[in-house]
């Protein structure tokens, strides 16, 4: 579970720094950030109230989806920054 939530946080860090950076280096949609925002604290409040119900094999398989949707979509995020 911490690899898919570290991954969670990693996601929110980006998108919170680039957030605040006074000359954004990219254009961001403000809708589409906000779902996504709501989409990573529904994943990370899910991990938090219900991994520890999971079998260990369901939960395994899930927490690695979640880490390289989470690593993705800040792949994503990145290759559009231009220093």
């Amino acid at each position: 579970m911490a690899t898919a939530y570290a991954a969670l946080v990693s996601l929110v860090q980006t998108i919170e720094h680039l957030q605040q950076h006074p000359r954004p280096p990219v254009s961001l949609d403000r809708q589409q950030v906000r779902s996504l925002q709501e989409s990573v604290a529904a994943l990370q409040e899910f991990l938090e109230l219900y991994s520890h119900r999971l079998s260990q094999e369901y939960e395994d398989g899930l927490v690695v989806r979640i880490a390289d949707v989470a690593h993705a979509a800040e792949d994503v995020i990145e290759s559009h920054i231009v220093d």
